[in-house]
């Protein structure tokens, strides 16, 4: 986090002889990462975490060219993606950004995910019964195939005392042309992951 770039660790990677890179970067050090591996030429199966994969933030930085056939998985609708122009969900969302934030681009994911906390808090806050601490825990502890509205079709929200993590739900996709593609179908963990 203290270097000013990746460009020495990506270089060292390249010459290995590692066929796959699995880039868990924060987003200024994807966009290095993408981008140098661009520039080496070399062709690793390219796997992005999920917290770094904004067209805008981090593909367009390091360059859509550099940037082809990068796997990644989402689970939220992706406000550039054509598929999702007609959506009353995205539609809502885009309606909500140019009136609350006007400077800010409403392609970027990092807005759509902030939305889709946003909604999902509203939602844990109508199933709270008192205003107290112990009832939020305990609406938040309880969801049951909560929808959301910017989620991709067929994940929802689900909780319980020994499962806390809202979402399990996700779809493979590939970046290509100027846009990520889904692949296959929504892979639901919901209830296989280990209780926390």
């Amino acid at each position: 986090m203290t270097d000013p770039t990746v460009d020495q660790q990506v270089t060292t990677l390249s010459q290995s002889g590692a066929d796959t890179f699995f880039n868990v970067a924060t987003p200024k050090f994807a966009a290095q990462a993408i981008t140098k591996i661009g520039e080496l030429g070399w062709k690793p199966l390219h796997l992005l975490n999920s917290a770094s994969n904004s067209t805008t933030a981090v593909i367009r930085v390091a360059g859509v060219q550099h940037s082809q056939g990068i796997v990644s998985i989402s689970y939220l609708k992706d406000p550039g993606d054509p598929q999702w122009d007609n959506d009353q969900g995205l539609k809502d969302y885009k309606a909500r950004m140019a009136k609350h934030t006007p400077g800010v681009d409403p392609l970027n994911s990092f807005g759509v995910f902030g939305f889709a906390v946003a909604e999902s808090l509203v939602k844990v806050l109508e199933k709270t019964d008192a205003p107290t601490r112990d009832a939020f825990q305990k609406a938040l502890r309880s969801m049951n195939k909560v929808p959301n509205s910017l989620l991709l079709p067929g994940a929802t929200m689900t909780t319980s005392e020994t499962d806390g993590y809202p979402v399990e739900a996700a779809q493979i996709q590939k970046f290509t042309g100027d846009r990520w593609v889904l692949e296959g179908k929504l892979l639901d963990f919901e209830g296989k992951t280990k209780p926390q």
